[in-house]
C-alpha cells in the first residue's frame, strides 16, 4: 500500500495528539480570577461563591498575550470602559485608559502571567519542532511496508491498516475467446484433428 500525503498528515496529527499538553491558558485565567476574587467586596464574593447566583455577575473578556488564549473572568465593568470602547481587560499590560481597579489587578498578576506566557511559547515551539521532525521522517517513506520496516514498533499503531485484497478483474479477452475459437474451427483448426479424422 502506498502512503500518500493524506495518510502521512493523519499519522503525524495522531502522534502529536498523543503528546501531553499543559493548558497554560487555563492556569493564567485561574490566576487572574483568583486575584479578582480577592478584591471582591464580601457581598459580591457571596454571590460569586454560590454557583447558582454567579451568572448574575458581569463577565469580562480578558486578552492574554501570544500563546495564551483569551477568555472570560468575573470582574466588574467600570463605567468608563464602555464609553471609551475598552470592554476588554488586557492581562499582559496595563492599558493607559484602564480603570484604576483594572490596572491594579493586571499589575499584581503581570509577572506570573508573563511566566505562563513564556512557558506556553516554549511548549508551542517544542511541539512545532517535533511536528516538523515527524513530517521530515515521513517525507521519504513511500509505502506501508517501508514504514513498518523503518519505524520503531511503538509507532506502528499510528499507521493505516492495509486494505483488503480485491479480487483481480476478469480478463477482458475472455469474452472474445468463444468467438475467436469458433472462427478458428471454421478455418479447420486444429490441423491435427482433420488428419486424425
Amino acid at each position: 500500500m502506498n502512503l500518500n500525503k493524506g495518510h502521512k498528515a493523519k499519522i503525524v496529527l495522531d502522534i502529536m495528539a498523543d503528546i501531553p499538553m499543559i493548558d497554560y491558558s487555563a492556569q493564567a485565567q485561574a490566576l487572574l480570577q483568583a486575584k479578582a476574587i480577592e478584591k471582591m467586596p464580601a457581598e459580591v464574593r457571596a454571590v460569586y461563591d454560590n454557583p447558582d447566583m454567579r451568572h448574575w455577575l458581569a463577565k469580562r473578556w480578558v486578552q492574554f498575550t501570544n500563546h495564551l488564549s483569551s477568555s472570560n473572568i468575573f470582574w466588574h465593568r467600570s463605567s468608563n470602559d464602555v464609553s471609551r470602547g475598552h470592554t476588554s481587560l488586557y492581562a499582559y499590560k496595563v492599558h493607559y485608559n484602564s480603570a484604576p481597579e483594572d490596572r491594579e489587578l493586571v499589575s499584581e498578576a503581570h509577572d506570573q502571567i508573563y511566566e505562563l506566557a513564556k512557558a506556553a511559547e516554549e511548549q508551542w515551539k517544542a511541539r512545532r519542532s517535533m511536528e516538523d521532525k515527524l513530517r521530515m521522517m515521513f517525507y521519504d517513506i513511500r509505502t506501508l511496508k517501508q514504514a513498518k520496516t523503518l519505524l520503531e514498533p511503538e509507532l506502528h499503531k499510528y499507521l493505516p491498516e492495509e486494505p483488503p485484497k480485491e479480487p483481480k478483474p476478469a480478463q477482458a479477452s475472455t469474452a472474445l475467446v468463444p468467438y475467436v475459437v469458433a472462427g478458428l474451427r471454421e478455418m479447420g483448426w486444429p490441423k491435427d484433428k482433420e488428419e486424425a479424422a
